[in-house]
């Protein structure tokens, strides 16, 4: 639209579904509006008020955030690539499955905020503050984390890659998972609740070169004899150490799954030991199956006998003279 909005007050309204593409909403007042799937593509939004706003599922690609009061906002599933978020304050934001693809997210305040499921991929967190936030299954590819500040954050399942930048973080400890049913971080890093983390450990800890290990399936693939020997491999190589980075079927019907690994794994070791773990669970698998097959057919082969007995009964007592 364009609009004019500076400095507007705006302060509960529902603006629910609006279009307000490339507005001026420069110090706008925009706390606790209802801003749920609101298009606000390429607004200027500088020093604009959204704390305790709802924009969940709002489109902010390629808008102007910098500086703005984004504190407990709730952009869960919002669209924010390429946006510009330096210096905002996201903290304890719902950014739950939010798009941050390339978006400028510099000396951001993002203390305790959700990043569940959030897309960082080559987006640029320099000088961010992610102290207790929770990162949980969060993509991180190509992203920079350069002098962030990870004190306190939950790195559950996390996808980072070898472009990943850790240069310079801050962290003194860290968590690797979360509890649901007790509502916290567990699995400290350092495990000793009295030590923190030297410089550069926190690094050295997340910081894995990774490769690739392509495994792939001629014949088809039984999903549940690859999950049961993936979850085997994972269980003796470590959890964070292997990942699925990418799923692809191919014309020919057949399917490549492709691994990350640590670079100084023995990649041939690792595609052995995951073909063995496949044919093994795959053997038992269809030996189940034959099983229950069997069963199947000496079920139906039991009751079709039962149904030519009773014909034959039948007959017997249709052929009996009547007295």
């Amino acid at each position: 639209s364009g609009a004019n909005l500076i400095e507007t007050n705006l302060y509960k309204s529902d603006l629910c579904k609006a279009k307000l593409r490339s507005a001026n909403l420069y110090k706008a007042n925009l706390s606790r509006v209802n801003l749920s799937k609101t298009d606000l593509c390429g607004c200027y939004l500088g020093r604009a008020n959204l704390s305790g706003a709802n924009p969940s599922l709002a489109e902010f690609r390629n808008a102007d955030l910098s500086q703005a009061d984004l504190r407990s906002a709730d952009l869960s599933w919002a669209d924010l690539s390429k946006a510009d978020l330096s210096r905002a304050n996201l903290s304890k934001a719902d950014l739950s499955g939010a798009n941050f693809h390339k978006a400028d997210l510099t000396k951001t305040d993002l203390s305790g905020a959700d990043l569940s499921g959030t897309d960082l991929s080559e987006a640029n967190l320099t000088k961010a503050d992610l102290r207790e936030a929770y990162l949980i299954r969060t993509q991180a590819l190509d992203c920079n984390f350069t002098e962030v500040i990870f004190t306190g954050a939950c790195l559950e399942d996390w996808k980072i890659n070898q472009g990943t930048k850790l240069k310079h973080v801050i962290c003194e400890y860290a968590y690797l998972k979360y509890d649901y049913t007790q509502d916290k971080f567990i699995e400290r890093r350092p495990r000793n609740e009295t030590q923190n983390f030297a410089p550069g450990d926190f690094t050295c800890l997340f910081q894995k070169a990774l490769e690739t290990v392509d495994l792939t399936f001629s014949d088809g693939i039984d999903w549940k004899a690859f999950l049961l020997s993936f979850q085997q491999l994972r269980e003796e190589y470590g959890e964070e150490y292997l990942s699925i980075q990418a799923i692809e079927k191919k014309s020919s019907g057949s399917f490549l799954i492709r691994l990350e690994v640590p670079l100084d794994a023995s990649k041939a070791e690792i595609e052995g030991q995951a073909k063995t773990l496949y044919e093994t669970k795959l053997s038992t698998l269809e030996g189940i199956y034959r099983a229950e097959l069997k069963a199947s057919h000496d079920q139906l082969a039991s009751s079709r006998q039962r149904s030519a007995n009773l014909w034959e009964i039948v007959k017997q007592q249709a052929n009996r003279p009547i007295i």
